[in-house]
């Protein structure tokens, strides 16, 4: 059992200097390359050749995850380009938009001071009728005055 514990640990060892090894500057990958065949030195042809197609498979997954990761990285920056092109567009309709709101907001108020300029007249209008009737004594008189009064509701009824 002791000696399975040791392959176990050479081996991991063995997968951790290869790892490494790559990463490292040559000096110690020399070191490495010699501690290496010691210790595969120690280990069955079948061991071996089972570590060395782990390792394969390992480099194979990693080539395949750096080439996923390229392939995402590309399609992050052309979505990040096209979200930039949308946003540009988007502040312009708003602007656009903004300075709308403000036309319509100037003509809303122009309307309501021509309403209350209205009302106004309407509500004078309507109290000089009110003097004119009480005051009148002939209904001819009141009559030739309420034909020109009459034409107050015309007014109101126009689009403001």
């Amino acid at each position: 059992m002791r000696n399975q514990k040791e392959r176990i640990v050479k081996m991991t060892n063995l997968a951790l200097m290869a790892r490494s090894g790559s990463d490292s500057d040559s000096d110690s990958t020399v070191v490495s390359l010699s501690d290496l065949k010691t210790q595969v030195h120690g280990l069955s042809k079948r061991k071996v050749i089972k570590l060395l197609l782990s390792l394969m498979d390992e480099c194979q997954q990693m080539s395949v995850g750096k080439i996923e990761m390229s392939t995402i990285f590309s399609n992050l920056k052309y979505d990040y380009k096209v979200l930039k092109r949308e946003k540009t567009e988007f502040e312009n309709a708003n602007k656009s938009l903004n300075a709308e709101i403000g036309k319509l907001e100037e003509t809303v108020s122009v309307k309501k001071t021509e309403t209350s300029n209205l009302m106004e007249t309407i509500s004078s209008l309507k109290a000089e009728l009110i003097t004119i009737k009480e005051g009148k004594t002939s209904s001819s008189e009141i009559i030739n005055n309420d034909q020109g009064i009459m034409d107050i509701p015309d007014m109101c009824d126009m689009n403001v």
